[in-house]
């Protein structure tokens, strides 16, 4: 039951083939695992489901998401940003927000920190939304790092960040886990000094935890002076309260290792210990654990090395998924504590993962059927000592209650998964938030460098969909499809680039279906322009698809000179034959990319589309030179909206600029830019766009997936821009909507506003994503497709709870649910049903 090898295949083919008291974290009473496995109470927020005992015995329970489980929220940010030009002198200062406090540290100041409360949003989404507080309006603070050897005095002014002025400075502050509940920081190379400015010599570093509760300090240091006395400690006083710790160390001669001291900053005035529930976690495998406390992360926490798996690992279809039955127990006999301190945090770290590359974690309720309520991913695979491994975290409701932890990898259901985390950098290089989404686990699907710290622009590794070099090629491998991409890319008037700054990441959803990424910030050393960027990416079994909202906001006069809202490109070992351009209505032009062009050289100098939308370009048949490629095809970029409004004027149609980026091999840039009229932005000034990025196999021999339907497509049009031409017209799918508004046509969005809901699916290529929000229940439902005028149950899985996913809006409190239907045929009925209550 654990590891159905096609769920709902069958479906598929009947379709279509605030405090101040410190917490003792190392008290915790001995638990016996089999404590957990009982009958619990049943509550009102609880749904009656299967839970999973230690012989898998069926019993009652079950949980959904309750409101307070998905409000907590913690952002980091660089307020002045990651990356900066050489004349910006603004201070590096590293930002927290959570719904509780808001933290602020300069790196050259790390002594003089700034904390208070923050002013608490109605959910994650608003806070994203809502600046950062000016780091010098919160509350000052004082931070003392303290360690005294012999007698003598030596505290941390700053860390190395602190000491350098080069680019890649902030290198030195390395980014381990970062989303929407934990913030995970260290700060290496601590200058420490004594009162005459005598530096202490040793290696050490602060590392920072931050839940949306409170803080973790930790001082480490390596190689202090042997045959001494150290005591080191920590001490933060605060408009919300004052901490200390410390500790005191006989250091002998032959010890190389880390001596620390750890400080925990709560912010509720009644905290709960962990002492005061009881977590059990058993592997599919059998192998259990009782959750205990983890000092480095101030939570309750389980960690599981190599687990027995009955399916292919690696790169494989890896058709299995990890779960893990987490079983949540509190000791308090009243519901006192869930008064005051709602959730309990929860850690689960996953070394050895069947596939590193993609895994879509799902909190599902005892049942198997997803809860709605919100975990965080982070993972690293490139950090030696540790190997590749993966976090969960999570805010569990404090309440009796049995959860499975799903980690889908390859396929979950009859459709590979679609996944998105936060990938660490540390053992790659700098440092700074790096998103990965994958469709499947065999290599990246699309990356962005949030923070600019490795290169300069948004966009970077784009790679295909189950493809494969020829016929006898390799399956289930990486591949690639061009590299890079921007959002805006504008410049101050001496030519330096404006990067992002006060960057916020909201992680929405990790997967299944549709994993969807939010960001906000700022371009310009004085915020000339705002911007938010919403990314998805629907899983398939054809191509890769990435859709990209992106708004932006002008606040000052700016030049237009050489500015663009969109790019593609910056590839240098890839040949581009053509580039095809066309909309709605068809193929406007195909040029050829001759070899012997000048860098800069314009293609295309500021054509725009005079036809309906969408309108598109591909790089019809392009190919890698480099030589050690791996399996590669070409890229399209589809305009599904548009509005420019532009020093009082509307613009509904995009302009296209295409320029050489180099010669040998022959390869270009796709560039989004301002109207040719445009020469400068306004204050008050908007552009938004919605585009879709694919990644094509340029023939059928290359495409080795279960889609006939595209195959036979490749076999007749190989690159062909017909392929692009066909994705881009064949997605106003749904139309004739009752019982909800149609807020999206593709991908399909429908706030619900009965519990019926109806739509047609008009055309179609591939899989449907198909969102449908506002349910105040997911207690029931049902979707249904209508055949010669009756309703014909749709089987979403054969276990009832794959190919569909489940977000909350804690906002509104309401669900909502997302699927990924089949279009195979000219045009589809649905029938979207719910039982009318609470949970």
């Amino acid at each position: 039951m654990f590891f159905p090898a096609n769920c709902g295949e069958a479906a598929w083919s009947k379709t279509r083939q605030k405090t101040v008291r410190r917490c003792d974290w190392n008290t915790m009473t001995h638990m016996n695992f089999l404590h957990h496995h009982g009958f619990g109470r049943t509550t009102s927020r609880q749904l009656p489901g299967v839970v999973f005992g230690l012989a898998f015995v069926a019993m009652i329970g079950g949980c959904m998401a309750s409101a307070s489980a998905s409000d907590h929220y913690s952002f980091a940010t660089w307020k002045n940003g990651w990356r900066k030009n050489q004349d910006d002198s603004s201070p590096d200062v590293f930002q927290i927000q959570t719904d509780r406090f808001e933290f602020a540290l300069d790196v050259e100041q790390m002594s003089q920190p700034r904390l208070g409360p923050s002013t608490p949003m109605p959910g994650y989404q608003a806070a994203l939304e809502t600046e950062c507080t000016d780091w010098a309006a919160i509350p000052a603070a004082s931070l003392t790092l303290q360690m005294v050897v012999d007698g003598r005095s030596y505290t941390a002014k700053r860390c190395a960040a602190g000491t350098r002025g080069d680019l890649k400075r902030l290198a030195d502050v390395r980014l381990w886990e970062s989303g929407r509940f934990v913030q995970h920081f260290d700060f290496l190379g601590l200058e420490i000094l004594d009162a005459s400015g005598r530096r202490l010599d040793v290696e050490s570093r602060l590392d920072i935890v931050a839940w949306p509760d409170r803080l973790v300090f930790t001082l480490i240091a390596e190689g202090l002076p042997s045959e001494k006395t150290v005591d080191m400690s920590l001490h933060l006083r605060s408009a919300m309260g004052e901490w200390s710790a410390a500790e005191s160390f006989e250091v002998k001669a032959e010890e190389d290792g880390e001596q620390r001291v750890r400080m925990v900053c709560h912010f509720d005035k009644e905290h709960a210990s962990t002492a005061e529930v009881d977590i059990a976690v058993m592997a599919h495998d059998g192998q259990q654990q009782v959750a205990r406390p983890d000092d480095d992360y101030a939570c309750h926490a389980v960690k599981f090395g190599r687990l027995r798996r009955p399916f292919q690992t690696g790169y494989q279809p890896n058709r299995g998924f990890d779960e893990f039955e987490i079983s949540v127990t509190p000791r308090s006999k009243t519901d006192s504590i869930a008064a005051v301190d709602d959730t309990v945090p929860f850690m689960l770290h996953l070394s050895s993962p069947a596939n590193i590359t993609g895994i879509a974690p799902v909190l599902c309720d005892s049942r198997g059927r997803p809860t709605g309520i919100p975990v965080q991913l982070s993972k690293n695979w490139h950090y030696e000592p540790k190997g590749s491994y993966a976090i969960v975290f999570a805010m569990l409701p404090r309440q009796t209650a049995t959860y499975r932890l799903r980690l889908a990898y390859g396929f979950y259901g009859a459709l590979p998964s679609a996944s998105h985390a936060q990938l660490s950098l540390v053992g790659y290089g700098g440092h700074g938030r790096w998103d990965q989404f994958a469709i499947g686990c065999w290599g990246e699907t699309i990356c962005f460098d949030s923070d600019r710290s490795l290169v300069d622009c948004a966009i970077t590794d784009i790679r295909m969909l189950m493809a494969r070099d020829g016929i006898d090629g390799r399956k289930w491998s990486w591949t690639e499809a061009g590299w890079g991409g921007d959002w805006l890319d504008i410049r101050n008037v001496t030519g330096q680039k404006f990067h992002p700054r006060g960057v916020k990441t909201a992680y929405l959803s990790h997967g299944p279906c549709m994993p969807r990424m939010l960001q906000t910030g700022f371009y310009g050393t004085d915020q000339q322009v705002s911007f938010s960027a919403d990314v998805q990416v629907a899983r398939a079994d054809d191509y890769a698809r990435t859709f990209q909202t992106l708004r932006y906001q002008f606040h000052q006069e700016v030049s237009a000179d050489d500015v663009s809202f969109f790019s593609l490109g910056r590839t240098h070992h890839y040949a581009t034959p053509f580039v095809d351009v066309g909309q709605r209505s068809g193929l406007i032009r195909q040029i050829p990319v001759d070899a012997g062009r000048a860098k800069g050289d314009r293609i295309i100098d500021s054509f725009q589309w005079n036809g309906e939308a969408p309108h598109w370009v591909a790089l019809t048949g392009a190919y890698s030179v480099a030589a050690k490629t791996k399996p590669n095809g070409y890229r399209a970029l589809i305009v599904h909206r548009y509005r420019a409004n532009l020093g009082g004027k509307v613009y509904q149609r995009p302009t296209l600029d295409v320029r050489v980026h180099q010669s040998d091999p022959a390869n270009v840039d796709l560039r989004l830019v301002p109207p040719a009229p445009v020469s400068g932005f306004r204050s008050g000034d908007q552009v938004e766009l919605m585009v879709e990025l694919i990644t094509l196999p340029r023939n059928a021999e290359d495409y080795y997936g279960p889609n006939e339907v595209f195959r036979e497509h490749l076999h007749v049009h190989p690159s062909s821009w017909e392929t692009t031409l066909r994705e881009a017209t064949n997605h106003e799918v749904a139309t004739d909507v009752s019982g909800g508004q149609l807020l999206q046509a593709y991908p399909v969005v429908i706030r619900a506003s009965d519990s019926t809901v109806r739509w047609r699916h008009q055309d179609g290529v591939g899989p449907i994503p198909v969102r449908i929000e506002g349910l105040s229940t997911i207690k029931d439902f049902s979707l249904h497709q209508i055949v010669d005028g009756s309703k014909v149950p749709f089987e979403l899985s054969s276990q009832g709870v794959d190919q569909w996913q489940v977000d909350r809006d804690p906002t509104t409190g309401t669900f909502a649910l997302t699927f990924n239907l089949p279009s195979d045929e000219p045009s589809r009925q649905w029938v979207f049903e719910t039982t009318a209550g609470d949970h």
